[in-house]
Order: C-alpha cells, then structure tokens, then sequence
C-alpha cells in the first residue's frame, strides 16, 4: 500500500467525491453580512478591538462602531467614510463581542478559516497572527501601569 503518484487524487477530487460537509456553514458565514445594518452600529469600539478592520496601508486609522445589541458593525475609515472592502468591511456580528467565548465561536473562528467573503485577500495565517499579536500585546504591561508603578 505504498503511496503511488500516478493512482493518487488531487484534494480537489477528493472533495468531488465525498461533497463539500462545509459548504453550508461558509456560506452562512459569508452571507451574515447581508444582515449587517451598518447605520445601526453608533458605539465607538477601542481600536484594541479592531484588529481585523485595520489591514494594509491605508487602513490604519479606520474606526469600528457596532449597534447596541453588538450585532452590527460599521467600519469607517479616516475620513468618515463607510468601509466596504472584504479585508476590512464591518459585518454581521451572530453573537455580540461582548459575550466573547460565543463571539469567538459564532464569529471569530470562521473568519479565521475563511475570511469575511469569498474575495478577502487575508489568508488564514496572516488572520490568525493579527488575533496572537493583539492577544500578546494585551498581556504587556501599559505604560500608564508602569508609570503608576514607579511612584
């Protein structure tokens, strides 16, 4: 049963043959944003929560807002224009942010698989370092603490 380059499938044939089990729930993932009310969402989040709505060069001062229930988002960029590309849109949040471990599960986690839609230009890894990374900042110590320590 050694391996055989010439008998073996492709990943893609593979999928063709057992279905794709995934394809409901990507899809509704990237169809949530249809429920987005982006005028909804008036609760300026920090931007430590912002993490995945600040990608690329031009992006860096985009603000997030979601609606009071947490469910929708609006990303606005520094001039106070709506986002709407896939790598920084706001989108349909299923669970409120600040119910994190549902948040992470309903919201979260899928868009580190798959991204906000289709055309998202994001990979999985470049997702997933951007959550480490704030995750790692958030245990340094603040300046304001380490000023508060010194006195």
């Amino acid at each position: 049963n050694a391996y055989n380059r010439d008998t073996a499938r492709n990943a893609d044939e593979d999928w063709e043959l057992i279905g794709d089990p995934l394809r409901p729930v990507r899809q509704n993932h990237y169809n949530r944003s249809n429920n987005n009310e982006p005028d909804l969402a008036t609760i300026q989040l920090p931007q430590d929560m912002n993490i995945f709505h600040t990608q690329g060069e031009n992006a860096q001062g985009n603000i997030k807002f979601v609606s009071p229930d947490g469910h929708h988002e609006k990303i606005v960029d520094a001039n106070g224009d709506l986002v709407t590309d896939p790598l920084n849109m706001g989108t349909y949040n299923f669970a409120s942010p600040d119910k994190w471990a549902r948040h992470g599960l309903k919201d979260v986690a899928p868009y580190l698989i798959w991204g906000n839609t289709p055309d998202d230009s994001s990979t999985g890894f470049n997702r997933t370092m951007l959550l480490v990374g704030q995750g790692v900042k958030n245990l340094m110590p603040k300046k304001e603490d380490n000023a508060a320590n010194k006195k």
